[in-house]
């Protein structure tokens, strides 16, 4: 959930979050929040993503994601025909959510999959604290997770622990830098020892603009960790901004620690009398930035409304439709893994 974004689905998480709005001035601590090394020596990962294309990792300069969030997508293959219906293309970055332990959906990722799009999914740490992670306390868990990922044999973006540069979830200011970075490290660790290397490994954090004083660096499990960066960031029509002046100030920081390729992991643009237009903008701006390599569209009504397709009236399915018919968006994920 991005900060002045939305609510979140779960009960558990509105919960959470009231929780830790209680801390959430408590500056970071430990090691990590102050720069310096983490205390324990962590074994060399073997390089991330090691199985999957490099064409589904780095995208040519023609190619963008065209990703979309909504309800029962990629779970239910027929919603799926449906949203690709009314987009007029199937979007091939399909994000949902699960919470930390729940079982791998190996249904969603090949229904995905046989519509040629990559799942990304977005794992959510509810209950279960980070430096129990980190611990192994949680590895029974992880490793039939994974067991399940390597059996399944399709790649899938795997995005731990999302915004934790936020007070909102139990996962992030509430804790040391330092927990983070070792728990998801510590999970990139048991996949590797699983045999499940057909991941994208994601870090996605929220945009910087309501939240300068948590510096992300100190958050980052590292480029041996990593292969997408990711950003959380809506686009509200109160603050009149464009969708450079959404990402821009995030962007400039993440290119201080990592060269990574980056993604818009989570947008949207509330449904107002410009909402077509800033639909396009957002486009255009993702058109125009090399190193980025696309988005997914929280097509939600949660606090706002950000669907796209709510009122074909309004012209915003019309701008969304007009950006997505273009070929730089969306590609066949399946022919970049068969010659990436």
């Amino acid at each position: 959930m991005a900060l002045f974004a939305r609510s979140r689905r779960r009960a558990a998480g509105i919960a959470a979050a009231a929780l830790v709005a209680l801390v959430a001035l408590i500056p970071l601590s430990g090691a990590a929040a102050a720069g310096k090394p983490l205390p324990h020596p962590q074994p060399r990962p073997e390089a991330p993503g090691s199985a999957v294309a490099s064409a589904l990792l780095r995208p040519s300069s023609t190619h963008r994601y065209l990703g979309l969030a909504q309800s029962g997508v990629p779970q239910q293959a027929d919603l799926l025909r449906e949203a690709a219906g009314r987009i007029g293309k199937t979007p091939n970055l399909l994000e949902y959510y699960a919470s930390f332990q729940e079982n791998f959906n190996v249904q969603a990722t090949r229904n995905a999959w046989n519509q040629g799009a990559l799942t990304l999914l977005t794992w959510e740490p509810f209950t279960v604290p980070l430096a129990d992670i980190a611990a192994g306390k949680d590895d029974a868990y992880l490793r039939k997770f994974a067991g399940q990922v390597r059996a399944a044999n399709i790649p899938v973006a795997l995005n731990f622990g999302h915004e934790m540069n936020g007070f909102w979830y139990p996962w992030g200011t509430r804790n040391k830098a330092s927990d983070f970075v070792l728990a998801y490290r510590h999970i990139h660790q048991v996949f590797d020892r699983v045999g499940a290397k057909k991941v994208v490994w994601v870090w996605t954090a929220n945009i910087v603009n309501h939240i300068p004083t948590v510096k992300l660096a100190p958050l980052y499990p590292g480029d041996a960790y990593v292969n997408w960066i990711g950003m959380s960031g809506y686009n509200e029509d109160w603050e009149h901004w464009t969708f450079g002046d959404v990402f821009g100030r995030t962007v400039a920081q993440i290119r201080t620690f990592s060269r990574k390729p980056l993604l818009i992991a989570e947008t949207g643009v509330d449904a107002t009398a410009d909402q077509a237009a800033r639909i396009s903008d957002l486009f255009s701006y993702v058109a125009a930035s090399h190193d980025i390599i696309g988005f997914v569209y929280f097509n939600y009504n949660q606090r706002m409304d950000w669907r796209f397709d709510a009122d074909p009236a309004s012209g915003a399915l019309a701008a969304f439709q007009q950006g997505a018919a273009s070929l730089q968006f969306g590609f066949d994920v399946r022919n970049s893994a068969a010659h990436g």
